[in-house]
């Protein structure tokens, strides 16, 4: 299980204020602070804009500095991705693609990318699609155009997100469900998820949060989104290892604890 740290993506306006100010102290020590905190990588993001590869590429550069993780670039539509993959030091993943335009984009990036990338494709259930069998057809074309490229389904992570139980009291099953199809389908692809977008809007949200953790390692999930400075969500993430006695999960937990 691998958990990723999205404490530099613009969810937080602090982040936002310090690609705004370009203060190279506050990415530099937030990075850091999440590599000490247990994650596996960190999610770099900026705003969508005129200004956002620069941006980007200045959060790069400056990640890198005061950390050694690979970097998951949360892409919102900027052009020149290309240009910013180049200020990358290592293969990580990009975040994501969720439609042919995108695809279009994307995907023939990794002709030029050595092999480690990975991409993320966020196959959210969208209205009238819900069911399984609807998504599948749906991302069909969008994997047959990875595999022409040379991403292969194992380099493929699936955000099988069905929405927030807010607005969809079975976003949880229809995850679950979404899990199974794909993986009937594509059985080497694994699958990222994010405990606050399920939970998104409701109040206290963080015993949703520690369950849904718990529940979806269980099914499966192989990788986490999360803010790793939440206590809470890093203990129920490594007692949910030391549980499910993933890798060396309880000296994991027992770490996580000093």
């Amino acid at each position: 299980m691998e958990l990723i740290s999205t404490n530099l993506n613009t969810y937080y306006p602090e982040v936002v204020k310090a690609l705004k100010d370009r203060n190279p102290e506050f990415i530099r020590k937030t990075a850091a602070a999440a590599e000490k905190a247990g994650a596996d990588y960190i999610e770099v993001g900026a705003p969508n804009g005129p200004s956002e590869s620069e941006e980007l590429k200045w959060l790069v550069s400056v990640t890198q500095e005061a950390c050694d993780l690979p970097l998951v670039i949360c892409w919102d539509g900027c052009r020149d991705l290309a240009d910013v993959l180049k200020t990358v030091k290592k293969p990580g993943i990009i975040n994501g693609i969720c439609t042919q335009e995108t695809a279009d984009i994307i995907l023939p990036l990794f002709k030029d990318l050595p092999e480690g990338w990975r991409l993320v494709l966020n196959a959210c259930a969208k209205k009238g699609q819900e069911d399984p069998g609807s998504r599948i057809e749906e991302y069909a074309p969008l994997m047959r155009q990875a595999e022409e490229v040379g991403l292969m389904p194992e380099r493929i992570i699936i955000d099988p997100c069905a929405g927030e139980l807010k607005t969809n009291p079975n976003a949880y099953l229809d995850m679950e469900d979404a899990m199974d199809a794909f993986t009937n389908v594509y059985p080497e692809s694994s699958f990222v998820c994010e405990p606050f977008m399920i939970t998104s809007g409701l109040a206290n949200p963080d015993p949703l949060k520690a369950a849904f953790v718990t529940m979806a390692l269980s099914i499966g999930i192989s990788m986490m989104k999360a803010d790793v400075f939440d206590p809470k969500i890093r203990e129920a993430f490594f007692a949910a290892q030391a549980l499910l006695d993933e890798g060396d999960g309880l000296k994991g937990y027992q770490e996580s604890l000093k």
